[in-house]
């Protein structure tokens, strides 16, 4: 009688832990595949973001007649040929480099990924301090 209670606890115990195991692994697969979708909901917040950035590019080229106030400006300024030419260089890289230097910075994987902590959440997720 006791040398079956012995046995009954020991595969009880043996179950349980099985259990916890079993238990464990089944919230890691689940974080996991949690993370993998919030993940793919980042990469679907980027296009939209990119898709977004694309309409805006076309409203600033509609909008391109700003230009034409610069050309026409620098057409009536008193400034000797080089000089306007080289003024209206120096302003034509500035609005092209410092909006793309802006887009790249924002439109950048590594940036979305910091942004919405996904680095943060898979790190918690993948790293245990067992």
């Amino acid at each position: 009688m006791k040398i079956e209670k012995v046995f009954f606890n020991l595969v009880l115990l043996i179950f349980t832990d099985l259990l916890k195991q079993y238990k464990q692994e089944s919230v890691d697969i689940v974080k996991i595949k949690a993370l993998m979708y919030y993940i793919k909901s980042v990469k679907i917040a980027r296009f939209a973001y990119l898709g977004l950035f694309l309409l805006l590019v076309l409203f600033i080229c509609m909008v391109n007649g700003f230009l034409l106030i610069h050309v026409a400006f620098f057409y009536y300024m008193p400034w000797s040929r080089d000089v306007k030419l080289l003024t209206v260089f120096v302003l034509g890289i500035c609005y092209f480099f410092i909006p793309m230097g802006i887009y790249m910075y924002y439109a950048s994987q590594r940036s979305w990924m910091k942004l919405s902590k996904a680095n943060e959440l898979m790190h918690k997720v993948l790293d245990k301090d067992v």
